[in-house]
């Protein structure tokens, strides 16, 4: 699946932690170093099958519990607003 962060967000990365903040509500989402790398690869690849594919160059996981996690918190981030999921790969970009 295709995913772009929401307009309406703004990040800030600090050592290996990353805050996201959702600007219209206010409220904000802290990521551990693995779910800030895992942004930084949604957010550099925007596709979910590439940063499977990256993420199982870096970490020690099979690509099906990469893709169950990496579906876990992109479905999390887009429950809170933080990214607009897309129909499908070439979909057209969305508004958030």
């Amino acid at each position: 699946m295709r995913v772009t962060v929401a307009e309406h967000v703004y990040t800030e990365t600090v050592e290996d932690e990353t805050v996201l903040l959702e600007l219209e509500s206010g409220q904000y989402y802290g990521l551990d170093a693995v779910g800030s790398r895992l942004w930084q690869l949604l957010t550099e690849l925007g596709s979910t099958d590439a940063v499977v594919a990256a993420a199982a160059e870096e970490f020690d996981a099979t690509p099906a519990e990469l893709r169950n996690d990496i579906a876990n918190l992109v479905h999390e981030l887009a429950d809170r607003k933080l990214v607009v999921v897309h129909a499908s790969a070439d979909s057209p970009p969305a508004r958030a």
